[in-house]
C-alpha cells in the first residue's frame, strides 16, 4: 500500500524550484542546487519507503532488508535491483525517465562531494554527462574573458524544473511498473509563461 500524499521532501524542492523560477532573490544557485538535492533526496527516501512496505509480505522480509541494508549498491542500481526483486520487473535504463534520473544522481553526487579539481579557472567539468546540462539549461555568459565556473553555467531555474519534473516522473514509471496508480502525484513545475 502506498502512502496519499506527496512527499514533503519533494515538496520543498518543488517550492524552491519555482521560487528559482520566480527570480527569488538568493545567491543565484541555491536554490538550484537545493533543488538539486532535495529532489534525488525525496527519489531515495520514496524508494526507501517503497522497500519497507515490501516487508509486510513473509516472502520479501529477507531481500527487502538485505536491500535496504545495503551500503555499496548506487541508488540507481537499487531502484533497478528492487524493480526486479519486487515485481520482475525494471525500468528501461536508457530511456526516460530513468536516464534523466541516472543524471541527476550524477548531478547530485558532484555537487554533494565537491572536489576542488573542478573548481577555479581552467578547470573541467565533472563528466562529459554534467557538462552536456550547459547547452541543456540556457544560462547567460558572462563577459569574454570572464570565469564562470561550471556550476554557475548549470545551476539555474532551468535545471530546477528539470529535477523535478525527473523526479516526479521516475516515481510515476515506478507507479506504473508495480501496476498501480500514483495516489498523490508528484506535481511537476511548469515551464515558464512566455510572452
Amino acid at each position: 500500500m502506498m502512502t496519499n500524499f506527496s512527499h514533503p521532501t519533494y515538496e520543498l524542492a518543488r517550492t524552491f524550484a519555482l521560487q528559482a523560477a520566480a527570480g527569488a532573490l538568493m545567491p543565484p544557485m541555491s536554490l538550484p542546487m537545493a533543488t538539486v538535492i532535495l529532489a534525488s533526496t525525496a527519489l531515495e527516501s520514496f524508494l526507501n519507503e517503497e522497500i519497507e512496505m515490501t516487508k509486510g509480505s513473509p516472502e520479501n522480509v529477507a531481500w527487502a532488508e538485505s536491500l535496504q541494508e545495503s551500503r555499496g549498491l548506487s541508488l540507481e542500481a537499487k531502484w533497478v535491483l528492487f524493480l526486479r526483486l519486487w515485481r520482475g520487473k525494471t525500468f528501461d535504463t536508457g530511456r526516460q525517465p530513468y536516464a534523466d534520473f541516472a543524471l541527476l544522481i550524477e548531478l547530485r553526487n558532484v555537487l554533494v562531494y565537491r572536489a576542488a579539481r573542478f573548481y577555479g579557472a581552467d578547470k573541467p567539468f565533472p563528466g562529459k554527462r554534467v557538462e552536456g546540462l550547459r547547452a541543456r539549461f540556457r544560462f547567460t555568459p558572462a563577459e569574454e574573458g570572464t570565469f564562470v565556473s561550471w556550476d554557475s553555467q548549470v545551476m539555474n531555474a532551468n535545471c530546477a524544473r528539470w529535477a523535478c519534473n525527473t523526479a516526479a516522473a521516475l516515481r510515476a514509471e515506478h507507479c506504473k511498473l508495480v501496476g498501480r496508480g500514483p495516489g498523490a502525484a508528484w506535481e511537476p513545475v511548469p515551464e515558464p509563461e512566455t510572452r
